[in-house]
């Protein structure tokens, strides 16, 4: 069951590397704006110490790319320009 999630419970669905579940909550609609930042710095900090599996690969990138469209639209540059590092790090 998706439901709206606190920032303590969408940290523990990153380290548990649980991304359907997140593509899910971004893509329903669940996701509240610092959702968006939360799982952004999770992500950044998970990718520094974790090797993936293939699919989990690609759902953070699938998840990345949510993230980059709802920053695009907010017009945040900023916030846009850590989400292409952060992809960019993933990639190497």
């Amino acid at each position: 069951m998706i439901r709206h999630l606190s920032s303590f419970e969408l940290s523990d669905k990153v380290k548990k590397q649980d991304f359907t579940y997140l593509v899910q909550y971004f893509t329903l609609g669940f996701a509240d704006s610092d959702d968006y930042i939360d799982v952004l710095e999770e992500i950044s900090f998970l990718i520094h110490n974790e090797n993936f599996s293939k699919e989990n690969y690609e759902l953070i990138q699938k998840i990345l790319s949510i993230l980059r469209q709802n920053f695009s639209e907010k017009q945040d540059q900023k916030t846009l320009e850590k989400v292409k590092r952060i992809k960019d790090e993933l990639n190497n």
